[in-house]
């Protein structure tokens, strides 16, 4: 006689599958980029035409990491606004925790570090939507914690900020979480931004030897103490952590501008060495070049400042090849570097006050301040 199980088990077969079904199993064989987007695209296409609320809000979970991953991730907040609205009125639809989030978290992100535009009180209802989530569902309270330790301390509350670091440091891990590398390296950049730099080295050091790591650190952290040595004066020990991070990159084998942006920075104060070279700055403008997220433009545009007043000094051009809609004027595919470094200063100043009168603070006008006292030395 057959078990339960075994007919249960042949009477699924014998149900065709749905095409929601179908055409997950298709996106999920298939390798991330352009392609694949296209296919979750039609994935929530066809979710909303059946009026499928879990299905909605699956797709468009999917469409959110497809973006991140397929690297078009400027197209990811307008599809995080849309999973929210569902959200607020089919809460149970979100037959996955970690779906909603997820969505918030991602929001939040791009909403309080790459979007100025975004007003801090659409930013804190992010923040408290994320917290009602961790209340219904239970999950995600590391993340909400961490979200809100990162946003206090952008917009300039360092003690809220150290007190949901320090909540969060204490949690156990959710069974579905990562290893939150982020979070456990975020204390010795909280101790750098309070001056407490012996506190700071010691937890980086710690950090460092520890041998955790992910596709963010410790190059985040690197850049962070890189950033602070320079302004400090400290060569030797911008040096130092300059090694590490080039070791970092060549381990990844990726593209992060960030880091690129840190070492073109690197070059221009030290003067000497192998840092970066005119390919990197040329690569790293191409990539700034109409940029959806601010805050890595932001960051770009100072280091290529930098850069170029050091270029500056040893020659008046430098060929790059850029796109043509490229704002600075160019004489066969030369660039005056005088006028390239005033243009980057000028676009990092506008982002920058963009940022701070969001947040109410002068943090950004205090680190263009840091880096031009920096190559001034």
């Amino acid at each position: 006689m057959k078990s339960n199980k075994e007919n249960a088990s042949k009477k699924n077969k014998d149900v065709p599958e749905s095409p929601l079904v179908r055409i997950q199993k298709r996106f999920n064989s298939m390798a991330e980029g352009t392609e694949k987007i296209q296919v979750v695209e039609a994935y929530v296409r066809m979710a909303d035409e059946l009026d499928d609320p879990v299905h909605r809000l699956h797709a468009r979970w999917e469409l959110v990491w497809a973006y991140a991953l397929g690297g078009d991730s400027g197209r990811q907040l307008p599809i995080c606004a849309e999973f929210i609205e569902i959200y607020k009125s089919n809460p149970q639809a979100a037959i996955r925790p970690y779906w909603a989030v997820d969505i918030t978290e991602k929001a939040m992100e791009q909403a309080v570090f790459a979007l100025p535009q975004i007003p801090r009180q659409q930013c804190e209802e992010l923040l408290s939507q994320m917290e009602e989530i961790v209340r219904r569902t239970g999950a995600g309270k590391s993340e909400y914690l961490e979200q809100a330790a990162w946003y206090y301390l952008e917009i300039g509350d360092c003690e809220a900020s150290w007190k949901y670091f320090q909540k969060a440091l204490r949690l156990k891990k959710d069974e579905w979480s990562c290893d939150r590398c982020g979070l456990r390296a975020q204390p010795a950049v909280y101790l750098l931004e309070q001056g407490r730099r012996e506190e700071a080295m010691q937890a980086c050091h710690d950090f460092l030897e520890s041998g955790q790591s992910c596709n963010t650190e410790p190059g985040n952290l690197l850049t962070n103490f890189i950033e602070d040595a320079l302004e400090q004066g400290n060569l030797k020990q911008a040096k130092k952590w300059g090694r590490r991070l080039t070791r970092v990159i060549a381990e990844q084998r990726g593209d992060d501008f960030d880091y690129q942006a840190t070492l073109l920075h690197l070059q221009a104060v030290l003067k000497d060495g192998s840092w970066a070279n005119q390919t990197t700055l040329e690569r790293c403008l191409r990539y700034a070049h109409n940029l959806w997220d601010q805050g890595d433009q932001f960051n770009i545009y100072i280091a290529a400042a930098s850069y170029c007043a050091y270029l500056a000094k040893k020659q008046a051009q430098v060929a790059l090849c850029l796109p043509s809609d490229f704002p600075v004027p160019c004489s066969k595919g030369s660039y005056a570097c005088t006028e390239l470094e005033q243009w980057c200063w000028c676009e990092a100043e506008r982002i920058g006050k963009a940022f701070d009168m969001r947040n109410g603070t002068d943090g950004y006008a205090r680190k263009l301040r840091l880096k031009r006292e920096a190559m001034m030395r």
